[in-house]
């Protein structure tokens, strides 16, 4: 069995080392500050204040920001190490030839100083570091190759067919705009609205009229509209998940998107016509960044966090 690298996995890492590297200015004056403060114990290792900096300066979060985020930036910090002490633990390793093209890769993006050289140290990086970095997804995608057997990447085509078919949907929606998805007032009152426009719509209101009304989205102004869309690429996850469980004339309860809320009423459907083997490659992906999910959190439950 052959996929490729969790190529987003990858892709983040590589973006963050070299945003880390362009944004450098101060940073050697934070991690100055930082030391070698000790945050948190992942089954005895540590966490540090320096590692904490590390990734704020890769988000380019600012100072004021940061104590908003301190607690999911930690979870970040807590899943690689239990990722890394787990694929440890298996035995999982990556070829030497294979890290060093990436390591060599994300060099090659770098900046270089006056001698031409690169300055891992300037940007908060050691060789190991880096190393450890670029060498997570790799193992991840050997340990995935090494346990997941063609049954089970069948079945998981199977149970998400319309995912990777090639499956298309046209869709209209009514969206509404919430200032703060983190207040619960906030949500519940659109919502709440959401729910008197889609009652109107039971009531005769047509949900073009009513997208045209009502909608904060640019689709409004033709009806709430979206256009035809695959479950992967154009919209946004939580709107195909809805789309994709409806069929052609069915209207959604009203739900919620990373920015706001969302009425989705399904207008057409295609079906798609592609197999496994011409799927492959997504298909092992999707399965592999759920199989991570999955782990992650059977890790969590078993793991000493102090």
């Amino acid at each position: 069995m052959q996929f490729s690298i969790n190529r987003r996995i990858l892709r983040v890492v590589m973006m963050l080392i070299v945003t880390a590297a362009t944004t450098q200015t101060g940073l050697n004056a934070a991690f100055a500050q930082a030391g070698k403060k000790e945050l948190i114990k992942v089954n005895g290792k540590s966490i540090t204040q320096e590692d904490l900096e590390r990734i704020y300066k890769f988000r380019n979060v600012s100072r004021e920001l940061q104590p908003k985020v301190r607690a999911e930036f930690l979870d970040i910090l807590i899943d690689s190490e239990l990722m890394q002490q787990f694929l440890k633990s298996q035995k999982v390793t990556v070829s030497p030839d294979e890290l060093a093209k990436q390591v060599q890769m994300v060099k090659g993006l770098l900046p270089k100083n006056a001698a031409g050289e690169v300055d891992l140290k300037g940007i908060g990086f050691s060789e190991q570091i880096l190393r450890e970095e670029l060498s997570l997804p790799l193992k991840w995608r050997n340990y995935v190759m090494k346990t997941v057997t063609e049954e089970e990447i069948q079945e998981y085509f199977e149970t998400h067919k319309v995912q990777f078919d090639g499956t298309e949907v046209r869709a209209s929606q009514i969206f509404l705009v919430v200032e703060s998805m983190q207040d619960p007032q906030q949500v519940t009152a659109a919502l709440s609205k959401l729910a008197g426009i889609q009652k109107e719509i039971l009531g005769g209101l047509k949900f073009a009229d009513a997208a045209k009304k009502y909608s904060d989205s640019p689709t409004g102004a033709r009806g709430g509209d979206v256009g035809w869309f695959l479950y992967e690429g154009k919209v946004s996850p939580q709107l195909a998940k809805t789309a994709f469980s409806l069929k052609p004339g069915e209207m959604s309860q009203p739900f919620t998107g990373v920015k706001g809320v969302h009425l989705c009423l399904v207008t057409d459907r295609k079906e798609g016509q592609l197999g496994l083997e011409d799927a492959r490659t997504i298909v092992m992906q999707a399965l592999s960044n759920e199989l991570w999910t999955r782990k992650i959190k059977s890790l969590r439950a078993a793991a000493k966090i102090e």
